[in-house]
């Protein structure tokens, strides 16, 4: 069911810290008051891999980043570790740094 335009943004911030255990690998999105994000968000690597993490909505993002816009909000977008530790084997911690590899599509709501 699509509410509106699509649009798609790219991260304020990626982490890749995978050695501190599960949830560690996940890039911060400002997402504008009146858009609803995908559940998924997109990793693109250089060879054309593509990879899928899933979101979700920060409740209390003051606590990553206290310069989040009133008029936003914030969207966590989690690689999994496992996916992590090969794509670091394979020497790609540089590409999952990148924000630009990291997309998250929105719609606009429209009630």
């Amino acid at each position: 069911l699509s509410h509106g335009p699509r649009l798609s943004l790219h991260p304020q911030q990626v982490v890749v810290h995978p050695w501190k255990g599960r949830h560690n690998v996940y890039a911060l999105f400002l997402v504008p008051n009146g858009y609803q994000p995908d559940e998924f968000v997109t990793i693109a690597l250089a060879n054309g891999q593509t990879y899928c993490g899933h979101t979700v909505v920060l409740d209390h993002p003051q606590a990553i980043d206290r310069s989040v816009p009133p008029d936003h909000y914030v969207v966590q977008g989690m690689l999994r570790t496992r996916t992590t530790i090969g794509l670091l084997s394979e020497g790609r911690k540089v590409e999952l740094e990148r924000p630009e590899n990291w997309t998250l599509a929105m719609q606009k709501n429209w009630w």
